[in-house]
């Protein structure tokens, strides 16, 4: 069977991350366009990634993809503009990046809801059976979100002014 399609929604207050849903799916590229755009009318995402090495989309093109192509004409149809940016693995391994999950979970940073059970249990599954799962889908877009996450925080805290008083 092929590989999940997975969006991941994290729920930011200050330093504390709470995975809030995450919908794993075998869904065809335009079912998954329409989850998005419904999604981001709910929660009005600051950033979603998009992983660029599924569209078959190489980073030095300056072309839009296929998938690219039909969410901005579903974007414009639905008037909703969906921040995205494409996410290209060039570095550390899927392992890799699944793993720098746990220390964000060890120190607390990095929360589940009470009723994962219920809300995204194959995301729980895949990460406790991590690296012996048969999927890995889910661990691996909630890998992405955190990157995206430490990205968006360190851009947003280098941007802010300091004001110093001025010696009188």
């Amino acid at each position: 069977m092929a590989d999940f399609s997975a969006i991941v929604t994290v729920l930011v207050q200050d330093d504390r991350w709470t995975v809030f849903r995450c919908d794993l799916s075998h869904a065809t590229q335009s079912k998954l366009i329409e989850k998005l755009i419904e999604l981001h009318r709910f929660f009005a995402y600051k950033v979603v990634g998009i992983e660029a090495n599924t569209l078959g989309k190489a980073k030095a093109d300056p072309e839009l993809s296929n998938f690219e192509l039909v969410l901005r004409e579903r974007q414009r149809a639905a008037g909703v503009t969906v921040p995205y940016k494409l996410v290209w693995h060039t570095g550390p391994s899927k392992a890799a990046r699944i793993q720098s999950i746990e220390p964000h979970y060890s120190n607390g940073q990095l929360q589940f809801l009470d009723s994962w059970n219920r809300e995204y249990p194959e995301l729980i599954e895949q990460l406790i059976h991590f690296p012996l799962a048969a999927y890995d889908d889910g661990p691996d877009a909630l890998a992405g979100a955190i990157e995206l996450i430490t990205e968006y925080r360190a851009r947003e805290t280098a941007t802010k002014k300091v004001i110093y008083p001025l010696a009188r």
